[in-house]
């Protein structure tokens, strides 16, 4: 039997367009990720979803 477990997103939105002031806010957003936690980060004309990992932190998922 295979189980998946639905997460639930979080959006930050932000002002900035460039992408590390924009993961500055994410950050400052959500101050204790878990591993597994995903945000769908929005910045302008952009949006991305992350997921926190355990060993690199913040990972960009594909589309």
């Amino acid at each position: 039997m295979i189980m998946t477990e639905q997460l639930d997103t979080v959006t930050v939105t932000t002002s900035h367009v460039l992408i590390r002031q924009a993961m500055e806010d994410l950050e400052r957003a959500i101050p204790h990720p878990q591993p597994g936690d995903k945000v769908s980060l929005v910045a302008g004309q952009w949006q991305d979803t992350f997921i926190m990992t355990a060993r690199y932190g913040w990972l960009r998922m594909p589309h």
